[in-house]
């Protein structure tokens, strides 16, 4: 499952970039100019999402090894006098 979510959120973060152009296009702006610091911003937030889905596979893993609460106890019998 965690592998889903690492695989849709780069696909997300590959196709946002080609979505910019068209609005430019029809409004009749220049082309958008790539630059470094945009693909430094995209790597940083893969790099983001790798790590916090990590973390939470690993917490995940640890939560589900730790052993499961005793049930409650039965209450005593009540004492006939």
């Amino acid at each position: 499952m965690v592998w889903g979510e690492v695989v849709l959120g780069v696909a997300v973060l590959a196709v946002v970039p080609f979505l910019a152009g068209s609005a430019r296009t029809e409004a009749g702006s220049a082309k958008a100019v790539s630059s470094g610091s945009v693909l430094a911003a995209g790597a940083a937030l893969v790099l983001a999402l790798a790590v916090s889905l990590y973390a939470t596979a690993k917490a995940s893993e640890a939560l589900s090894r730790r052993p499961a609460a005793a049930p409650p106890a039965a209450p005593a019998p009540a004492a006939s006098v």
